[in-house]
């Protein structure tokens, strides 16, 4: 199912929610991959807290089906400029989640992997040339392995 959410989790004691623009969910209803439109001139922060949402809501519905919780999960995400895309690999533990909803900074770092496709013509034309295109493609072919 692929569809725009909200996302309840905690932040500093207080629950707040999380919006992504397009989220794929799996068969057994937990959250595989995040997109996010940029809208804000930074949407590092916000694709961030959204993956920290969308750990504690599939280990929510992992409860609920009375499977163990896990402890890391690493999401694929991408945020979209126009129809310039950068990919995001988002490693979210439960220490992480927890130092959020706490208010704390977490006892190990987070660590989140980028990557800026390089484009042969100015990125602000996102797929609009042919040669921006076929890198554009290429790093969406090679994004699918982390699904």
């Amino acid at each position: 199912m692929i569809g725009s959410f909200l996302f309840p989790f905690d932040i500093c004691g207080k629950t707040c929610t999380a919006r992504i623009n397009v989220c794929i969910i799996g068969e057994d209803q937990t959250t595989v991959m995040l997109v996010q439109d940029k809208k804000l001139k930074d949407p590092k922060p916000q694709v961030i807290a959204t993956t920290i949402a969308a750990f504690a809501n599939n280990n929510e519905i992992r409860t609920m089906s009375r499977r163990p919780r896990l402890p890391t999960i690493t999401f694929p995400a991408i945020t979209m400029h126009g129809t310039y895309p950068v990919f995001y690999k988002i490693k979210v533990t439960t220490q992480l989640y927890d130092a959020v909803a706490s208010g704390m900074y977490p006892p190990t770092a987070a660590h989140v992997l980028r990557y800026i496709p390089d484009l042969p013509l100015p990125y602000n034309e996102g797929m609009h040339f042919l040669q921006n295109r076929i890198e554009i493609l290429a790093c969406l072919e090679a994004f699918k392995q982390f699904l």
